[in-house]
């Protein structure tokens, strides 16, 4: 359960950073107009959160006992690649109403 609750969080990160970063955005726009369909996977969130979940049910070594070999962490990998999506939405809707900085700000002024 762990495992598996890390490869979401793991997975939401490398999306975040990936897709959303400004840190990125050359490499992002370099590979939109060199590869346009290779690109597409690394400026669209959605896409890439696929092919991330994926990747961290392999790594991770997630199973659940389904019987379905070494396809198995690939389903499994589509629920992590879900729940990453939702952990993004909750997320974008807490810090939506509540900013980070505006909660540092406020913890610095208490003091």
């Amino acid at each position: 359960m762990i495992a598996f609750l890390l490869a979401i969080l793991v997975t939401e990160a490398v999306v975040e950073i990936v897709v959303d970063s400004e840190l990125l955005a050359p490499l992002r726009a370099a590979a939109l107009g060199r590869f346009p369909r290779g690109g597409i996977l690394l400026n669209c969130g959605y896409c890439f959160s696929v092919s991330v979940g994926v990747a961290t049910s392999y790594a991770f070594g997630l199973s659940a006992g389904l019987g379905l070999g070494a396809v198995e962490p690939l389903v499994l990998g589509l629920a992590v690649h879900r729940l990453s999506n939702v952990c993004h939405e909750a997320l974008r809707r807490f810090l939506g109403r509540m900013p980070l900085q505006i909660v540092l700000v406020r913890r610095e002024e208490k003091d």
